[in-house]
């Protein structure tokens, strides 16, 4: 999944909680489980760079709108974003991380599909966890 996802999915989940450290902590395992969905991520190394300035582009942007609705417990949204995303940050940033045995762990239980398309995967599960941050 890309970052957009984990942190909206992981805002949701920080908001419904209620708790910051739990929506922590369980945005950290909803990390896990559904980078286990397949989806996109495109193949070639400058393609990836697009992607991914593209994605905290819009990542930003949307934390910020999310931040400037005045929605209760936005401790708990901010924890859980930050849930959602550490397991990229600190697996996939960090060069030695990322070479140990739990960073190709972490890349290789991914199911990465190079066809465009399959970013409507990504598009569904953040549109849903937006629905549920501003509507629920």
């Amino acid at each position: 999944m890309n970052d957009l996802t984990h942190a909206t999915t992981g805002a949701a989940i920080g908001y419904k909680v209620g708790n910051p450290i739990l929506g922590f902590i369980f945005a950290i395992i909803f990390h896990l489980i559904i980078d286990k969905i397949p989806h996109f991520w495109p193949k070639a190394q400058k393609s990836k760079m697009y992607y991914v300035t593209v994605n905290y582009i819009v990542l930003i942007s949307v934390l910020i709108y999310i931040l400037n609705l005045h929605i209760n417990n936005q401790v708990g949204i901010i924890f859980g974003a930050i849930g959602g995303l550490i397991v990229d940050m600190v697996l996939v940033v960090i060069p030695p991380i990322y070479k140990s045995r739990l960073g190709k762990w972490h890349n290789k239980r991914q199911i990465h599909l190079k066809d465009f398309r399959y970013i409507l995967i990504d598009w569904i599960i953040t549109a849903m966890a937006l629905v549920i941050l501003i509507y629920f």
